[in-house]
């Protein structure tokens, strides 16, 4: 028998164990897809809101109520979350439905989204990738209203690739819905409908494509209207528009992205770092020809993540909630580049590509990329709901309160001008916004409740709620106003400090 050469010889030593391990890691890939897919779950059935959640579970609770405050903030997305509040009684219920919402819908959509490449593993892959980006698991649960942008967007970038029969006009019709949602929304219409039009020049019948896409935009916005007028909610509808363009346009303390964003991108370094690798490889990587440009899938994968980081630059002040939208699109440009690069089985390589990014994350962080999860178990909402639920329990008809938050969406607010934020301080101190609360009577408002929004008041307007409100024992930051004769049944907790219901994030 001849002796064993130096390759058998390490095979014989445990050689084959390494392809065995190798062989695991696609395995290994799809377990942790489905451990963070049940951790995104679990954090949406559990963890606490973020005030923009509030404000618009608030607005639309105000509008279903035919109830005038400010700001206008009308739309598709806020008025089903009106209608919500209206009708479960327990605020418990109204979250955790509002929640299940956002997962069930854009779940699937991603799903759907990031499978237009075919490939299974490229595909999962993505998903991971998403899901390990901070901010993506942060906002992508919660439902504000950029819940419809991003259900939106996803929907017409699966629909745009596959360029069916009747897909351009539910491309149109896409565009309409996201128009529906704020300045922003008209924002991504217009991408939307700049790209769909791009997209028929691969076609053989452009004409009717162009028609498709014109009468899905033109009718899904003539619904829209008519179904508000009829509802009237006509006023609203348009006040939302030229409201926040007045705000944004007089905004004087403007941000650069990499100003208001700088924290973000240094959390998830590692991963805005592949991105860009990514787009620069994809945009080398494209035909020079334009048929094979307009057929392919690059361009458009392209152009559905860098669209909303162009918005980055439109907005007053960037916040890191805008970068969930570019996420998914940037995370399948990642993953289809190291597919590509990948000797045959992809598989191996893409599975060891993922492993030497999450370890350099975790380099560059000193943490686990996924310490989000755990910041999200840790932050339970059990607080704002008790606190809610004892409000709807203690007040009487006529209660009013002042919550600049709206966390107590289903109590009619004091002024008018009820709600503050970053964008509205800056006209609150000039004394353009919330005038009607320097000379209100407060006693005619029952509760108050205590966030950091209150903070962002002018000095005089802070000390004169503080001298007028006594928080409650057990109510959270809940506070009843000092002449109130249920006062007298409560242990009234000396000063506001301490004692807030705070948003995540």
């Amino acid at each position: 028998m001849s002796e064993p050469g130096p390759r058998q010889k390490l095979t014989a030593l445990g050689g084959g164990g390494s392809e065995a391990w190798l062989s695991l890691l696609p395995r290994l890939l799809w377990l942790g897809l489905a451990l963070l897919t049940l951790g995104f779950v679990v954090a949406a059935i559990t963890r606490r809101l973020n005030f923009d959640e509030a404000l618009a579970l608030r607005a639309g609770w105000l509008a279903v109520q035919q109830l005038q405050a400010a700001p206008p903030f009308y739309m598709t997305t806020t008025w089903l979350l009106g209608l919500l509040g209206s009708t479960l009684t327990d605020p418990g219920a109204v979250v955790l439905v509002a929640r299940l919402a956002v997962v069930l819908t854009v779940g699937p959509a991603l799903a759907w989204s990031l499978a237009a490449g075919g490939r299974a593993t490229t595909t999962a892959l993505a998903a991971l990738l998403v899901l390990s980006q901070a901010t993506f698991v942060v906002h992508g649960l919660e439902f504000r209203y950029d819940w419809a942008l991003l259900l939106g967007w996803l929907l017409a970038y699966r629909l745009l690739l596959r360029r069916g029969r009747r897909d351009f006009l539910w491309l149109g019709l896409l565009a309409a819905w996201l128009a529906a949602h704020h300045l922003k929304g008209v924002y991504f219409a217009v991408c939307l409908v700049t790209l769909a039009v791009l997209a028929t020049a691969a076609e053989g019948d452009r004409k009717r494509r162009l028609a498709q896409i014109a009468a899905g935009l033109t009718g899904g916005l003539l619904l829209w209207i008519a179904l508000s007028g009829l509802l009237g909610f006509g006023g609203e509808l348009a006040d939302v528009y030229t409201t926040f363009f007045g705000l944004a346009a007089g905004t004087e303390s403007r941000m650069a992205p990499w100003e208001s964003l700088g924290s973000t991108f240094r959390r998830d370094s590692v991963w805005w770092l592949g991105a860009l690798l990514a787009v620069i490889a994809t945009i080398w990587r494209l035909p020079r020809s334009w048929p094979a440009l307009v057929g392919g899938r690059d361009l458009w994968t392209l152009g559905f993540a860098l669209a909303p980081m162009g918005f980055l630059f439109l907005h007053p002040h960037p916040w890191a909630y805008m970068l969930v939208l570019p996420a998914p699109f940037l995370a399948l440009l990642m993953a289809e580049r190291l597919a590509d690069a990948a000797p045959r089985p992809a598989p191996t390589l893409v599975a060891g590509g993922l492993a030497l990014v999450l370890a350099l994350q975790w380099a560059a962080t000193r943490g686990s990329p996924w310490q989000v999860y755990f910041d999200s178990l840790a932050a339970p909402r059990d607080r704002q709901v008790a606190t809610l639920r004892l409000l709807r329990e203690r007040r009487i008809d006529g209660d009013r309160i002042f919550d600049p938050s709206g966390l107590a969406y289903f109590v009619e607010p004091c002024i008018g001008e009820w709600y503050l934020d970053t964008l509205f301080e800056e006209s609150a101190e000039r004394g353009a916004w919330m005038v009607e609360l320097g000379h209100a009577d407060l006693a005619e408002c029952a509760w108050m409740l205590n966030t950091y929004r209150l903070r962002m008041l002018p000095a005089e307007l802070k000390a004169r709620l503080g001298g007028g409100y006594a928080l409650i024992d057990g109510g959270g930051g809940l506070a009843l106003h000092v002449d109130d004769a249920r006062l007298a049944d409560e242990t009234p907790q000396p000063g506001l400090a301490y004692r807030e219901l705070r948003s995540f994030w």
